[in-house]
């Protein structure tokens, strides 16, 4: 049998037919336009297509959870310094600046605010897929948009008690990911 993208095709059968029990990974689901074909001697009869379901990050440069388009995510070794945090706290709905290395801050200004973050609904959508998503294989947090009081923002974390907490904004370690539009 030969393959090629989301096609196959049988070169030669020796004994007959054949029936060919498909069985799509994970990230794929069976497109119920097409479902069942029969394969003879010389070639296909009818046919079977896929197609992606899950966009990964490793493959496709973002992915889709929550019926929304996100970035990769990417670690912050950068931060918001307060200067730089008053001067656009008000274009980025950041409520109020900390004095100290802010990497939530870096974050929200690398979206381009605090709507293009995802809430810890849209973080908690990925949990379980961090795989399939071609996210990190060993434990990552990724910052939300919620800012829960002065010094603190919301996160979730995945791989090891996955769930939302609550981390100082100088916390550094926390990835980030942006919306798509």
């Amino acid at each position: 049998m030969d393959t090629s993208g989301n096609e196959a095709r049988t070169c030669s059968l020796r004994n007959g037919n054949y029936t060919l029990n498909v069985r799509p990974t994970k990230a794929y689901k069976a497109d119920t336009a097409t479902t069942s074909f029969s394969i003879a001697d010389r070639d296909w009869s009818g046919n079977m297509a896929f197609k992606k379901t899950i966009k990964n990050c490793k493959d496709d440069g973002y992915f889709e959870a929550n019926g929304k388009k996100w970035s990769c995510p990417g670690l912050m070794y950068s931060y918001m310094t307060t200067e730089e945090c008053e001067k656009s706290k008000n274009l980025y709905g950041i409520k109020n600046c900390i004095p100290d290395h802010d990497y939530w801050g870096q974050v929200v200004g690398m979206c381009g605010g605090i709507k293009y973050m995802p809430t810890t609904d849209d973080l908690a959508s990925i949990e379980g897929l961090e795989s399939a998503l071609g996210l990190p294989e060993q434990r990552f947090t990724i910052w939300s948009g919620e800012q829960i009081d002065d010094n603190m923002a919301s996160d979730y974390t995945y791989r090891v008690s996955p769930g939302s907490g609550i981390y100082y904004r100088n916390s550094w370690g926390s990835m980030g990911i942006c919306l798509i539009e």
